[in-house]
């Protein structure tokens, strides 16, 4: 029987965990880390239980042991060799620009729409001196 916990372990614990908490957590690091913890969990699966149905419980923690260790090191090394500085999972992780990036986008949205907002008055003027 799988655990459903190992499948969590080895896929996702060292993304999340590394997003919330590295500074320098990023997408590619990410996808690598999952890709790897859970490939190596299934690779040692087969390789060592053979058929599936007769695997064991004390197999299936082993490979969730290097699953969740081959997704720990595949991300430092993705993490390392890109070089990245930044946080590119959350990238707004620095909230003092937060607010100039909404009032920016306040301020643009706000002129769109008047800007409709008096093309469509126009075009109803329009067409009420038409039918008079």
């Amino acid at each position: 029987m799988v655990n459903s916990w190992a499948t969590l372990f080895v896929a996702i614990l060292v993304p999340v965990t590394a997003a919330l908490y590295w500074s320098r957590a990023n997408r590619q690091a990410t996808w690598v880390s999952m890709i790897a913890g859970t490939g190596t969990w299934l690779a040692y699966i087969i390789i060592r239980g053979g058929n599936l149905s007769d695997v064991s419980d004390s197999i299936f923690y082993q490979a969730a042991t290097y699953g969740g260790f081959a997704s720990l090191v595949s991300y430092v090394g993705v993490t390392v060799i890109l070089k990245v500085e930044k946080n590119t999972i959350f990238p707004a992780k620095d909230l003092r620009k937060a607010p100039r990036n909404v009032t920016k986008w306040h301020e643009e949205m706000s002129s769109s729409l008047k800007d409709s907002a008096e093309a469509e008055d126009q075009s109803r003027e329009e067409i009420v001196h038409h039918e008079i």
